[in-house]
């Protein structure tokens, strides 16, 4: 090396900038797996609809949007046969399955469920596997993004 070039390094590495050098720095494993993770998050936003089963009850349809993780006020969710309707709150992705808590705020009856878990599994491009718990009820099926 040079002796002009091997000062500058010298100033650099003391100053904590080696990769100037021609060092690589190291990626910062942190941020990148925290922006692979809001990547999978954001990955669910839309809306969607499907055909559930639950015991006791002729198969029925669902359409929900997700379009916020923060605010559940912009996941509404629609029973449109048993006309039930309300929000979903994100909790977690675990594993690919998104988490979501169900809270029922209009059709409140036998038929509708106040709070339960709903877990969407992904299951393809653009379609995910649908289970709610909740209340002693379990509703199955299979969402399609709609939007």
């Amino acid at each position: 090396m040079k002796p002009a070039l091997t000062s500058i390094c010298l100033a650099l590495l003391a100053a904590g900038s080696l990769s100037a050098c021609g060092e690589k720095s190291e990626p910062d494993l942190k941020s990148l797996a925290s922006q692979y993770r809001q990547q999978q998050e954001q990955a669910i936003l839309g809306d969607y609809s499907g055909t559930l089963h639950q015991k006791g009850e002729k198969p029925f349809t669902v359409e929900a949007t997700v379009g916020s993780l923060n605010e559940p006020s912009k996941n509404p969710v629609h029973y449109t046969s048993i006309d039930c309707s309300g929000t979903w709150t994100y909790t977690k992705l675990e594993g690919g399955t998104y988490f979501f808590r169900e809270r029922i705020s209009k059709g409140k009856s036998e038929r509708c469920k106040g709070t339960g878990t709903v877990k969407l599994i992904p299951q393809g491009a653009n379609q995910y596997g649908y289970v709610f718990r909740g209340g002693g009820v379990t509703s199955e099926g299979t969402l399609q993004r709609s939007g």
